[in-house]
């Protein structure tokens, strides 16, 4: 292991909006992480259960509230409270394998042209959740592999002061428009081909309450790219 002094830091932000039932197991996977010099920012979007609790209960936590906005405001305030020289983020309902953000780290201190990572992950299921429609002909449904969500990435700060936060007049596809303006920007990404991520489906996942709306938002994503790069040319 690196010693502490020699180890980047990295901010971990969670947004969290009424999944107090899970934040407590998502918090134990960050605290379990073989990497040590991290600063654990949660943010709670007007949350009306016990998740502000749950938070303040981890004396180590920067704990923000704000008034319902949206999971991209809530990144967004952990953005601008972040320390980090690399930022993590974490949905309050997944979960953090032990290895995951020291094996980001490591990469990225070695391979300097990135600035973004993901990772691969799993999905599983919450006890008594049913396997929705469109994924029950899906043998592979619990693999996923082919892009970065939320709960795998990490970026460097200076990403972000390039490119800028999430979109928050986007309901959901906000980390598919963050991706979509970073490669704009020339900065390059690449996902590690390890499962380090758990990424928990329990029926009330944003992805799945907007699963109907998906191709709508990426038409409105790419249009908006092509809106910004016609205004560069």
């Amino acid at each position: 292991m690196t010693p502490l002094s020699d180890q980047p830091l990295v901010s971990v932000i969670i947004p969290v909006f009424n999944t107090g039932k899970y934040l407590d197991a998502a918090l134990k996977s960050v605290f379990s992480q073989a990497y040590s010099n991290m600063e654990v920012i949660v943010i709670d979007d007007g949350s009306t259960d016990h998740s502000a609790t749950i938070a303040k209960s981890y004396p180590a936590v920067r704990y923000f509230y704000q008034k319902n906005k949206g999971v991209s405001a809530a990144r967004n305030i952990g953005l601008e409270a972040s320390n980090g020289d690399y930022v993590a983020f974490l949905d309050a309902d997944d979960l953090w394998k032990p290895q995951k953000t020291e094996e980001q780290v490591i990469f990225m201190t070695k391979q300097q042209n990135f600035g973004v990572t993901g990772t691969y992950a799993e999905n599983f299921l919450e006890e008594g959740t049913k396997l929705p429609d469109w994924l029950k002909n899906d043998s592979n449904w619990s693999r996923h592999e082919d892009y970065i969500i939320p709960s795998t990435m990490m970026a460097r700060k200076s990403v972000f002061e390039r490119v800028g936060g999430f979109d928050t007049s986007l309901p959901s596809g906000e980390d598919t428009d963050l991706l979509w303006r970073v490669r704009e920007f020339g900065i390059e990404l690449d996902i590690l081909e390890k499962v380090l991520v758990r990424r928990r489906f329990h029926g009330e996942n944003l992805s799945w309450k907007y699963k109907a709306e998906n191709n709508k938002r990426l038409l409105q994503i790419a249009r908006q790219s092509i809106q910004r790069k016609s205004g560069r040319a």
